[in-house]
């Protein structure tokens, strides 16, 4: 009965800690359909494998979502194995990634020099105008 309630108590404190690497099931239906899986991984360019912060990632299908933070990691809870990932951002090919049985799911993504092209920069500042080259336009409030 210890070696029982030792092994109980060492499995509650590996999984509480994360130190398991299982993915973590909400519920199971009658059926046997797995809901709720929760997916992390990390996003990163693939060409220079650096990680991507702020790469949007939506549940197919739905507006649910989340976005990969500083160090390209995310984490989202998905309601089963066939759900699909779509993984976006400004200057890279979006990515469609099945989920699967899968807990761990790590993305590369390629540059779209496509879509490089289509990136305004819009600044603020100072300049003289005969230094700036192209169109200037100066407005006063009351036109506006």
């Amino acid at each position: 009965m210890k070696k029982f309630t030792l092994r109980l108590f060492v499995a509650l404190f590996l999984g509480a800690t994360g130190a398991l690497s299982v993915p973590k099931v909400m519920a199971q239906s009658s059926s046997g359909k797995i809901l709720d899986i929760k997916i992390s991984g990390k996003v990163i360019d693939s060409e220079r494998d650096e990680t991507l912060p702020g790469v949007s990632i939506i549940i197919k299908g739905t507006q649910k979502g989340t976005t990969s933070d500083s160090n390209g990691g995310y984490s989202l809870t998905v309601a089963d194995s066939k759900a699909v990932l779509i993984f976006t951002i400004v200057g890279y090919e979006p990515r469609e990634m099945t989920v699967g049985n899968q807990s761990t799911l790590n993305v590369g993504m390629k540059l779209d020099n496509k879509s490089l092209g289509e990136v305004v920069v819009v600044g603020y500042g100072v300049q003289k105008k005969a230094t700036v080259s192209g169109s200037v336009v100066s407005v006063k409030g009351s036109d506006l």
